[in-house]
């Protein structure tokens, strides 16, 4: 995916609509259109983390296990750009977060969805 580190367009915490869709497009390719399957919210987060990382994105929040107990439900990350550099000190992004929206089909089973807001 391969994605530069220039935010001289928008600001050192703002992410850009180009980049955003790139990262939504690789989503949506990993299956975080609802039409993937995972077996558990923890598969479907590394999944996620996976697609965040190739964009140079983490996450700002920590995701507790308490977020993904219920059946279903919809939570907001917010989301910052990391720093190759010190790992300790990413910058938050402050126009975008990861949406997560899912459902659990069965025990084994979950349908996710997943974009850049």
């Amino acid at each position: 995916m391969g994605y530069s580190y220039d935010r001289q367009a928008h600001g050192p915490d703002h992410l850009d609509s180009a980049r955003r869709s790139k990262v939504n497009h690789e989503l949506v390719r990993a299956g975080f259109d609802g039409n993937g399957r995972f077996r558990s919210m923890g598969a479907a987060m590394n999944g996620m983390h996976a697609v965040l990382d190739k964009a140079g994105l983490e996450l700002a929040d920590i995701p507790s296990a308490h977020y993904f107990m219920r059946d279903q439900a919809t939570v907001n990350f917010r989301l910052a750009f990391s720093n190759p550099q010190d790992p300790f000190s990413p910058t938050e992004i402050e126009n975008t977060t990861l949406h997560i929206s899912y459902t659990k089909l069965s025990e084994d089973k979950y349908e996710v969805v997943s974009y850049l807001s």
